[in-house]
C-alpha cells in the first residue's frame, strides 16, 4: 500500500482494520436495511470502512462502520452517493460509494475475509464522511 500523504491512498497497517479500507465480503455476513435487502443476488458485497481510526483499533469494540461500494454507476447519483474511480481502494471498475446505507458489520467478518482490496484514496474518504 502506497504511504499517506495529502490525497494518497491510506495506509493500512497489518492485521488491522482501518478507516478507508476496502472490503470484498460474503453477502450473508452483511445486514443491510430492509429497504435495501431484497435486491438481486450477489456473490459478493464491496464494504467500505468509515469509522474513525480510534473505534477501528478499539479492542472492546467489536464492530465498525461501513458503507456500500456499489457497481451501478449509472443507478445512484443521489445526494448521498460519492463516485469511486477504478482503483481508489482497490476496487477494479469505477463504483458508488452509497453514503446512505451506513451499517455496523463485526469486524470477525471483515477480518475473516482475509486481508482488504485496498485503501480509499483520503480525499474520497472525506468525501463519503461528509454525505453520511
Amino acid at each position: 500500500m502506497r504511504a499517506a500523504s495529502g490525497t494518497g491512498a491510506l495506509s493500512l497497517n497489518a492485521g488491522g482494520i482501518e478507516p478507508g479500507a476496502v472490503y470484498t465480503v460474503d453477502p450473508s455476513k452483511v445486514h443491510l436495511p430492509a429497504a435495501l435487502a431484497n435486491g438481486p443476488h450477489r456473490d459478493s458485497r464491496w464494504l467500505l470502512v468509515v469509522s474513525c481510526k480510534d473505534d477501528c483499533r478499539h479492542e472492546y469494540s467489536a464492530t465498525v462502520l461501513v458503507v456500500i461500494l456499489s457497481a451501478k454507476v449509472q443507478n445512484y447519483w443521489a445526494r448521498h452517493d460519492v463516485l469511486v474511480e477504478k482503483g481508489d481502494g482497490g476496487t477494479d471498475q469505477q463504483c458508488i460509494a452509497q453514503a446512505d446505507t451506513v451499517f455496523p458489520i463485526l469486524k470477525s467478518d471483515l477480518l475473516g475475509t482475509g486481508t482488504p482490496r485496498g485503501g480509499m484514496f483520503k480525499d474520497t474518504l472525506r468525501q463519503v464522511r461528509a454525505r453520511i
